[in-house]
């Protein structure tokens, strides 16, 4: 479905264009007609609602951006199992080596990769996720998430964690269409320094930690 939508979005990007040599200046008035007439049948007619979906589907809270030397930083994070129940120096290692990490590397995005919090439970997530995003978004940079094998074993599941990291004023991550099997199947694109030409896409994918059924 994605590949589809982006087909269609190069279609909406694209522009028919018609140029003019020196010699076109005496065209007469039915050639010049006939050249309009053409770039009317080359221009692609998009579905209205079509184009709304693909709009819905790259729309992000924050417009992610190349910088101008045309770099753009992502740092990833993984498996860091935060869980409220954890001894007071262990969560201070997880926090000093994510702070440490973003200031070295000062990313434009961070993607946290899977098992980011374990024994979850309605009271305990939103400090697990504090613990772990706490400085990236007082550092105000856009990050976002999938999920691991460990997530929800042992506490609420995905679709609970869900609108509680979409509720971060930074996380850029989306539950995803709900055709869709899982939590968190989303496209991020990123853009040219001006913001206007998509060069880059992140995906996100839900593959499931369990599928015996499906090996």
């Amino acid at each position: 479905m994605f590949i589809s939508m982006f087909l269609t979005l190069a279609m909406l990007t694209s522009v028919v264009s018609c140029t003019k040599t020196a010699n076109d200046a005496t065209t007469d008035t039915h050639d010049t007609t006939t050249a309009q007439d053409n770039q009317t049948q080359n221009t692609p007619t998009i579905d209205p609602a079509l184009k709304a979906e693909v709009e819905a589907v790259l729309d992000s809270k924050h417009k992610l951006t190349f910088n101008d030397d045309g770099s753009f930083r992502v740092l990833i994070l993984a498996d860091t199992h935060m869980n409220a129940g954890s001894n007071a120096t262990n969560l201070k290692n997880v926090q000093d080596r994510i702070k440490f990490l973003v200031d070295k590397e000062n990313p434009n995005l961070v993607i946290f990769t899977g098992d980011n919090t374990i024994n979850s439970t309605k009271k305990t997530i939103k400090t697990n996720i504090n613990a772990i995003v706490g400085y990236i978004e007082e550092k105000q940079i856009p990050w976002c998430h999938v999920y691991g094998n460990h997530d929800d074993n042992y506490g609420l599941d995905n679709k609970d964690h869900q609108p509680i990291y979409e509720s971060y004023p930074y996380c850029v991550s989306k539950a995803g269409p709900e055709e869709l099997s899982g939590v968190g199947n989303y496209v991020l694109p990123i853009y040219d320094a001006k913001g206007e030409k998509i060069l880059f896409n992140v995906f996100g994918f839900d593959s499931h930690h369990s599928v015996p059924e499906m090996i």
